[in-house]
């Protein structure tokens, strides 16, 4: 209705002011009647009520989005209750390792009344441009054997209501790009309660994209200026990358607590099948493929390569994992769509639907082929090689990404990738074995980052005044 008002009254002024031009230039040219003269003082008059009107919608906009904002900081008030509330808010089903160990530890944990809730997602590549996949993050969670509501309502908003209701003292976030979930769920909704992340990747390995003069979108965008924490692989990272990245907070409110995600995959991976199997590849593919974002996707050049690999290599298993984002490009495009008929139809390959829980393919497979990015650096949690497809011209790695690579085995042709896996499955030793060595280091893989995590907010919490269930420190 604002916005409708506003229209209207700049449409009028607009109007007006012509009408005053006009009428200002018959009267130059002498061609002015009785009472032009008056009729131009009071176009001149509502010229300036108008002007006024407009200024005072702007500062009752202004006043009505600083009053929201004021009433969104007095609720951040300090805990009423000796059990903080926390609402994890999940849409993004793949990324479930960064958050199912600390949902776990904080539902055991006395202090904390934990709250999940499954949303719909909508990722840049959707063909269709809609919020949807609740239900698959529903069946996800289920699997991992944790309790949550469902945030399905007909209306957004009114799970907005529920949230409200709730009243969370803090609600994690999956991730910090505001487009992926609908609207009630975003920042400027949200942020009455204190905002967390624990990103859905281990460590950020490229320098995003951006305008000159931008925010860097992996550490200091919206979500990360109204973020009361965020948590991080490590000190490190923090100080030596995301600091100078991040130069409207330093930073401040990041903590190098370790990733989850590192713990919950070492777990796994310990798990590992003693069963006899053939050489397997494990063959993932980033939804980057065309020249757009970070440009790291090669799928419509490598899928033609694995096809042939797996024809040539009978006595080998391949197992193809898409980035959830590239599954769209895959379904829309008849030529894509016709590689994966292709590779569907061979003896010797699967497809790996995702789903939150993959370490089961890590330690069912001896090498990985991956073209970016996640999985460069996940994967050398096995101690198995890494074959990275290099596609020319993608976005630069920072400095945390140039370590990762250098714990890869980079290949840019054909020939090359045939090599590498036929040495590797020859049972050859690892090129990259020392540069994996230097990312374990750097992800801390002995180091309990989800009690790190829980003990951090807790020291916050109480510096704010918070009284807890337990008296035991953190």
């Amino acid at each position: 209705m604002r916005t409708y008002v506003m229209t209207a009254l700049r449409s009028a002024m607009g109007r007006c002011r012509s009408a005053l031009r006009t009428a200002e230039i018959f009267d130059m040219v002498g061609e002015t009647k009785n009472g032009v003269d008056e009729a131009l003082s009071r176009l001149r008059a509502l010229d300036e009520r108008l002007t006024r009107v407009e200024a005072t919608a702007d500062l009752t906009r202004h006043f009505s989005e600083t009053g929201r904002e004021i009433a969104q900081m007095i609720a951040r008030r300090k805990i009423p209750r000796s059990r903080a509330r926390v609402l994890f808010l999940i849409h993004h089903r793949d990324a479930l390792y960064s958050q199912v160990p600390v949902i776990e530890a904080m539902r055991d944990d006395p202090d904390f009344d934990v709250i999940v809730a499954s949303i719909d997602h909508c990722y840049p590549s959707d063909a269709e441009a809609r919020y949807a996949g609740e239900a698959e993050v529903h069946q996800a969670l289920t699997h991992f054997g944790i309790d949550h509501l469902r945030f399905a309502s007909q209306s957004r908003w009114d799970d907005l209501m529920w949230i409200r209701t709730l009243d969370p003292d803090i609600i994690f976030r999956q991730s910090q790009w505001e487009p992926d979930i609908e609207a009630p769920f975003r920042t400027f909704e949200v942020r009455s309660a204190r905002l967390a992340l624990i990103p859905y990747e281990m460590a950020n390995l490229v320098d995003n994209p951006r305008e000159p003069g931008a925010a860097h979108s992996a550490v200091d965008n919206y979500f990360h200026k109204n973020a009361w924490a965020v948590f991080c692989v490590s000190e490190e990272w923090r100080d030596t990358w995301a600091a100078a990245e991040a130069p409207a907070t330093g930073a401040r409110q990041f903590y190098g607590t370790g990733h989850p995600k590192v713990q919950a995959l070492r777990e796994r991976l310990r798990q590992s099948s003693t069963s006899e199997r053939p050489f397997t590849v494990l063959w993932s593919a980033h939804h980057s493929i065309d020249d757009e974002w970070i440009n790291f996707g090669t799928y419509p050049d490598t899928a033609p390569l694995m096809i042939e690999l797996a024809h040539a290599h009978p006595e080998w298993e391949f197992i193809f994992s898409a980035h959830p984002a590239l599954i769209a490009k895959l379904e829309e495009r008849p030529q894509l769509r016709d590689l994966r008929e292709r590779w569907d139809e061979l003896p010797n390959t699967r497809y790996f639907a995702g789903g939150g829980d993959y370490a089961a393919v890590f330690n069912d497979s001896d090498v990985l082929v991956c073209d970016g990015v996640s999985w460069l650096m996940e994967y050398q949690l096995t101690a198995k090689p890494v074959v990275f497809i290099e596609r020319a011209h993608h976005a630069p790695f920072n400095d945390f990404g140039r370590v990762v690579r250098e714990g890869t085995n980079v290949v840019t042709t054909g020939k090359e990738l045939t090599t590498i896996l036929e040495h590797v499955a020859a049972g050859g030793t690892d090129p990259a074995a020392q540069g994996q060595q230097r990312v374990r280091e750097l992800l801390r893989v002995d180091h309990d980052a989800v009690a790190e995590i829980v003990a951090t907010i807790k020291t916050k919490l109480r510096e704010e005044g918070w009284h807890p269930t337990s008296t035991s420190t953190p």
